[in-house]
């Protein structure tokens, strides 16, 4: 796998040349952990949910503690 200019380091699959699949994904996630940075809302967290809803288990770091927690309620 190499990172291609054109998509800003996303790391693409060289074989298609596309960014990975949330398929593709999933099938690395079993046993794994996951940390998503800014994990507690917006983006961060709609990755998290995702990620969740895929079978990682997910570490969420966030700069407000508050939202963290929120987020994990």
């Amino acid at each position: 796998m190499t990172a291609n200019p054109n998509t800003r380091g996303v790391r693409v699959d060289d074989t298609l040349n596309q960014p990975f699949t949330w398929d593709q994904i999933a099938t690395s996630l079993d046993r794994s952990v996951t940390v998503v940075a800014g994990g507690a809302r917006g983006a961060g967290r709609a990755v998290a949910e995702q990620l969740l809803s895929l079978g990682a288990r997910v570490v969420i770091l966030d700069i407000d503690p508050h939202r963290v927690s929120a987020a994990t309620s």
